[in-house]
């Protein structure tokens, strides 16, 4: 059951990034001080780029029934749940899917990971008890994994180095058919039109496959849960289905 509310997701980007809307807001206002017609434009365009972000965000994280899981067909056996400091899904998991076996796993460093966003969320939603807290590099689990969950966790694995070897652990512990579900905002045109530079933040399709492959992983399926955000699903190459 997943126990949302409405407009969750939207309040959370605000609330965790709201630095960010002050400084965007303040300077729109200064530019139409500006005598000048051309700042008048600058400033709807910085206002309403803010607006299309936060209805897009809205769309994604509150309407569109992301957090329902429903693209997890079916969870049986040792399941992982990765995440990069803020786990939103793992209550979720154990609810919907009883029979599992759940761990859960917390890369985040706070020397690596410097946002300011990621330390609020952090404090407004602590980890669930038992998350293990782990480096990307080094996976110090068991092996044996049937499912692996990664949601918009990888891509805060900043440097190739690091996610090519976070990929080779993937593969080193689950099973010879165990599956990796990925969620991610992909860096392509429809996220640079929802959150210009934001889109930097995001990899490439291209990226990620490089990624999948270098690990030893081949995609047998993608969905675009959202037009702004594509579900991977991979297995180990050879693996049968």
């Amino acid at each position: 059951m997943n126990n949302r509310t409405k407009y969750q997701g939207v309040f959370n980007i605000i609330r965790f990034n709201w630095p960010f809307y002050i400084i965007g807001l303040t300077g729109s206002l200064l530019l139409v001080l500006v005598p000048l017609p051309f700042m008048r434009f600058f400033s709807l365009l910085i206002i309403g780029q803010m607006f299309i972000s936060l209805l897009v965000s809205w769309y994604v994280y509150d309407l569109s029934g992301i957090y329902e899981l429903n693209w997890l067909k079916e969870m049986d056996g040792k399941v992982l749940n990765i995440n990069a400091g803020f786990d939103e899904i793992s209550v979720t998991i154990r609810n919907r899917f009883e029979k599992i076996n759940l761990k859960v796993l917390d890369f985040y460093d706070d020397k690596l990971m410097t946002e300011s966003s990621i330390k609020r969320a952090r404090k407004a939603y602590p980890l669930e008890a038992g998350t293990e807290l782990i480096k990307p590099t080094n996976l110090c689990v068991s092996i044996g994994y049937d499912k692996v969950i990664l949601f918009f966790s990888a891509h805060e694995i900043r440097k190739k180095i690091d996610r090519d070897k976070f990929f080779e652990e993937l593969n080193r512990i689950t099973n010879t058919n165990g599956e990796i579900y990925i969620i991610e905002h992909l860096r392509d045109w429809k996220n640079f039109l929802a959150y210009t530079v934001g889109y930097f933040h995001f990899y490439s399709k291209k990226t990620w496959l490089s990624t999948f492959k270098y690990g030893g992983f081949e995609l047998i399926e993608e969905d675009k849960i959202t037009p702004f955000v594509t579900l991977f699903k991979l297995k180990k190459n050879g693996s049968t289905s």
